[in-house]
């Protein structure tokens, strides 16, 4: 009975090894000195308005997959788990391919030398990437199983894992028609019946993007499969023969002119045909640096391997490659590699494939699950829509949206934001700090103490926060007044906003280098986004402050000469505090301003319907009425559209100095929500201040508001002529 009893318990152990091993390999990120369980999303999560539906006109910035998944797991606590879960399963998908392929000693050898590599530190991980290997070793997987039955069932499930990972990055979006036009000239097929199949194959791999066409339709009025806005930087670098990829303010590398950033580096393309063909070396070159070891060994077993079996686990990774050669090239990006390139190991030394029941139950398993995730993906872009136009239209806050996804960071810091758009100070400072004790965040806990210390410098930068937390510290530092700290601290920000957020990712060639010098010069994003997004955490008041020092040290222009600008006519007495945290509102909550409209429609609703009230009083002559729903208006909550309440203000019969004060809030408010267009109703305030002026007894004042109305009007402003006479004959 001993020896029964033994071989049963070596038999179960030999069973156990895939599972052992793998949870041995993906448990090395929690080790001390592993990489660690950490996920970078260069912006608000975009996935977190998907699951709130709630509207947000960047909840197409990147595939949804990946941030769904994330932003679930982190509302509920579980980002960790998702994570490790996601690196156990692309270890034992590994093993799955090589056992599919070659037998369960071949699975064994791949799963070991996957571990193997990572554990030298060749590879860095990666959670976006770690999470993507799982959906393309589950399509590699199911090719090897189709690539020996070439059934209707594995076709489809083939295209609909295809499509799964099309959901979470989308350099595979040509690999369908590639694959099948591979098989047909390696003679896997022909006839009506091949092309059946394919044709399943492929109208399976993008089935699952439909519902996201939909949703970039009503978020953008295009519709749209791919996620172009994140590839922008990468295109226009693309374009300009970048090796590497940078990051920084892609526009300063456009053309002017040049349209979608897809189209610029397609015309630049075929004006280069050559220069094209060799950066494109260059980049093959650069990966193949990357991971020189890996990729020899593929390359070795590549050349003993025999069997058209191969041919997926050929194919996948030269596509992989090849797509991602076609622009700058990052190590990060090749993360997959080390999983995709083991499974193939096995060919030199093993030629004959024994069934494996766990490697079928392994890729069973995956299939359902990823599918599952996938399904439940599209359901949400699905129905997006329908939530965000209904959320909209009954007042949904961040607040609630918090409260249904607890743990969510993103709805809590908005949360926090609705308490500074509503004046509330106290509770937004209380939210913050909220914020950041239950998430670790260590540079908003720093920006929060900063800006109530009246010795800034003294508190010490925490480690990780660079840009942010200098930009903080130089922003407190003009308020107190303390203007050569303050210029210190701004340079230093301005120094780390170009080592973090311009340059190259890796060692440059001479036209990289050129590149990069471009993209050091624009620091546009340095004050739009840090800049930003530290003042819009303060009181109107304080902002003010801030930026009168701000402006000796470094002069601005665009949002925040706007914004100083406004800071100033609000110490006038043209509005108040609460009209301009109003026109704010769109950059506290990352919106746009039609997005702000679309977000607060019941506010947009309640106010257009008192206009309208008060243009039909006003027909009737009922001045006073008309003036009454006007002013009820301007205090309705959440209302994203002011500078109609004040132009109708501005335009009403009544004392001319009240009358200029609407007229100047008409002018900012129509500034604010112009999204950087000229605006025709500024214009119009800003002719009817001028006239204010005039009767007014106070022409310099009027020249000047004159000046700035015919300099910001739009071309088809039907005033101009009328408006550059006037400025002519008071030369």
């Amino acid at each position: 009975m001993g020896a029964p009893r033994r071989l049963a318990g070596s038999s179960a152990a030999l069973a156990a090894l895939p599972f052992i091993l793998a949870a041995a390999f993906a448990a090395l990120a929690l080790l001390p000195g592993g990489p660690g369980l950490r996920a970078y999303l260069e912006r608000p999560e975009p996935a977190s308005f998907l699951l709130a539906g709630l509207y947000y006109q960047d909840v197409t910035w990147s595939m949804p997959l990946f941030g769904t998944a994330l932003a679930l797991a982190r509302s509920f606590g579980a980002a960790d788990a998702l994570l490790l879960g996601a690196r156990f399963a692309a270890y034992l998908l590994t093993f799955a391919a090589g056992s599919l392929f070659r037998g369960r000693a071949a699975g064994l050898l791949a799963l070991g030398a996957a571990g193997a590599f990572e554990l030298s530190g060749a590879f860095s991980y990666d959670a976006e990437q770690s999470f993507y290997s799982c959906f393309l070793l589950l399509l590699l997987c199911l090719l090897i199983k189709r690539q020996r039955e070439d059934s209707y069932r594995l076709a489809a499930l083939s295209g609909l894992a295809l499509g799964a990972g099309l959901l979470v990055r989308t350099p595979l979006f040509l690999f369908a028609p590639v694959a099948e036009l591979c098989r047909r000239f390696c003679g896997a097929g022909r006839g009506r019946a091949f092309w059946l199949r394919a044709g399943l194959f492929m109208a399976a791999s993008f089935v699952l993007l439909l519902p996201w066409g939909r949703l970039t339709r009503f978020v953008s009025g295009k519709f749209a499969l791919l996620d172009a806005e994140r590839a922008a930087c990468n295109l226009v670098t693309a374009a300009r023969g970048a090796v590497y990829t940078m990051n920084g303010d892609a526009a300063a590398l456009a053309a002017p002119g040049g349209g979608s950033p897809l189209k610029f580096y397609l015309r630049e393309a075929a004006a280069r045909p050559l220069g094209f063909a060799l950066t494109v070396l260059r980049r093959l070159r650069a990966v193949f640096l990357f991971h020189p070891a890996l990729l020899l060994l593929f390359l070795a077993a590549a050349a003993f391997s025999r069997g058209s079996d191969r041919l997926p686990l050929l194919l996948l990774p030269a596509y992989f490659v090849l797509i991602h050669a076609l622009l700058p090239v990052e190590e990060r990006y090749f993360y997959p590699l080390l999983f995709l390139l083991p499974p193939l190991f096995g060919a030199p030394f093993f030629r004959n494939r024994a069934e494996d029941k766990a490697a079928e139950a392994i890729t069973s398993v995956a299939t359902a699950l990823g599918l599952s995730a996938a399904l439940l993906v599209a359901g949400l872009a699905l129905t997006y829509p329908a939530r965000a136009l209904n959320n909209s239209a009954r007042g949904a806050t961040f607040a609630s949206a918090s409260a249904t996804l607890p743990g969510n960071k993103t709805m809590r810091e908005l949360a926090c934001a609705e308490f500074w758009v509503k004046g509330d100070y106290a509770g937004q400072q209380t939210c913050l700090r909220g914020v950041a004790a239950a998430y670790g965040d260590a540079g908003l806990a720093y920006a929060l103490a900063v800006f109530s210390s009246s010795v800034p410098a003294a508190l010490p930068l925490p480690p990780g926060c660079a840009t942010g937390c200098a930009a903080a510290l130089a922003l407190r530092e003009f308020e107190l007044g303390q203007d050569r700290a303050a210029a210190a601290a701004l340079d230093l920000a301005r120094a780390l906003y170009s080592a973090e957020h311009s340059g190259l990712r890796s060692a440059p060639y001479a036209r990289d280098k050129e590149l990069d010098e471009l993209l050091q010069g624009a620091e546009g994003p340095f004050w739009s986004v840090f800049v930003y997004k530290e003042l819009l955490r303060l009181p109107p008041e304080r902002i003010a402050k801030i930026l009168t020092g701000l402006e000796k040290a470094a002069p601005f222009d665009g949002r925040l000469r706007l914004l100083a600008d406004a800071c100033a006519e609000m110490r006038a007495g043209s509005f108040g505090p609460r009209d301009l945290r109003r026109w704010l509102a769109p950059e506290a909550f990352g919106l746009s301003q039609a997005g702000l409209a679309r977000f607060w429609a019941a506010g947009a609703s309640a106010s257009a319907a008192l206009q309208e009230a008060s243009a039909a009083a006003a027909a009737s002559g009922d001045k006073a009425a008309a003036r009454a729903a006007l002013l009820r208006a301007l205090e309705t909550d959440f209302n994203p559209a002011t500078a109609g309440v004040y132009m109708g203000l501005c335009s009403l019969d009544g004392p001319k100095e009240e009358a200029l004060k609407y007229c100047r809030a008409a002018v900012y408010a129509a500034y604010f929500a112009a999204d950087g267009r000229p605006p025709l109703p500024a214009a119009e305030a800003g002719w009817r201040a001028y006239n204010l002026l005039l009767a007014l007894g106070r022409p310099a004042q009027a020249r000047a508001e004159l000046i700035r109305a015919a300099q910001n009007a739009p071309a088809a402003w039907p005033r101009r002529a009328e408006a550059e006479a006037a400025l002519a004959a008071k030369r």
